[in-house]
């Protein structure tokens, strides 16, 4: 994300950038679709899918989970990921309420 001064802003104006940023890249956009359709829950079926390099989707699922979008959940031999509702939730209700005063 690039550099905001946060002393100006409040946490959950910087909370929703944070998510407004991870979600600005379309290979982000459509690993948050999967895991909504539980089409992917691991890294490993994202290798699958994607002919993007390993680094690439690490860092794409580093960027989503430093949003807060997904959650990595650690087993004894792979890791799941996980659609955080709650972030999804957020931005939506922040995009609903700028909508309602447009209208």
């Amino acid at each position: 994300m690039r550099l905001i001064k946060p002393d100006n802003y409040l946490p959950s104006e910087l909370y929703l950038s944070k998510i407004a940023d991870a979600m600005s890249h379309p290979f982000r956009r459509k690993i948050l679709e999967m895991l909504l359709n539980s089409e992917i829950s691991t890294r490993s079926e994202l290798l699958n899918y994607s002919k993007l390099s390993k680094v690439a989707i690490y860092n794409h699922v580093r960027i989503l989970i430093n949003a807060d979008l997904i959650e990595c959940i650690y087993h004894i031999h792979f890791e799941e990921l996980r659609l955080n509702y709650s972030a999804l939730a957020e931005m939506k209700n922040y995009m609903d309420e700028m909508l309602s005063k447009y209208q």
